[in-house]
């Protein structure tokens, strides 16, 4: 049953989906899905986005799931989880161009001048991902290079979404410590904030 719901209805799906009931978890997605993501959508002006932050939020919210009982009011709780996934994002964000105005500026006051610099980096970068297994340097080309979504990615390679998403972090952690190896802390920050 879908529809609207009052706040006891929405407490008893809680409830129900807190004892692992699936078929009241399809239904809380098949309800409030549609609703989060065109929130998400229209604050984030990113359907891709809104996707994936609406796959993570209900990922959470049945990973977390014996918690949902000490929940008063579902629907608030679940606006209250997009607009934490808004805000860490927009924070991530400016992270990146924070550091990226960083390694920018310290790159033009080199002697040698902003295109060796920029060179260097991205030659850096390039070996990190080089250094990778093929898995993981696949998906990452896939996620960063190609600029599918995890989610298409999943589907392309006929594996989980979480597969996707542990392989693309463990190939982040991999970049960050090529480059912390070499020195560029500065550049490895910015595969520490990551959306994908």
């Amino acid at each position: 049953m879908t529809g609207t719901y009052n706040d006891t209805g929405e407490r008893m799906l809680f409830k129900r989906i807190a004892e692992g009931d699936e078929l009241a978890f399809g239904e809380l997605f098949r309800n409030f899905g549609p609703k989060l993501k065109s929130y998400i959508s229209r604050m984030s002006r990113s359907s891709e986005i809104a996707d994936e932050m609406v796959q993570d939020i209900f990922l959470k919210l049945w990973l977390k799931r014996d918690t949902l009982t000490t929940v008063d009011y579902p629907k608030s709780w679940l606006y209250t989880m997009a607009s934490n996934a808004l805000i860490n994002q927009i924070k991530h964000r400016k992270v990146k161009e924070r550091v990226l105005d960083e390694l920018y500026e310290s790159a033009k006051e080199e002697p040698f001048g902003e295109e060796v610099v920029y060179r260097e980096l991205k030659d850096a970068v390039a070996g990190a991902i080089n250094a990778l297994s093929p898995r993981r340097k696949q998906i990452y080309q896939m996620a960063r290079a190609e600029g599918l979504p995890l989610a298409e990615i999943a589907g392309q390679l006929g594996i989980s979404l979480q597969t996707v998403k542990n392989i693309m972090s463990e190939a982040l952690v991999d970049i960050r410590q090529h480059l912390t190896k070499k020195g560029l802390l500065m550049l490895a920050m910015l595969f520490i904030f990551t959306d994908k």
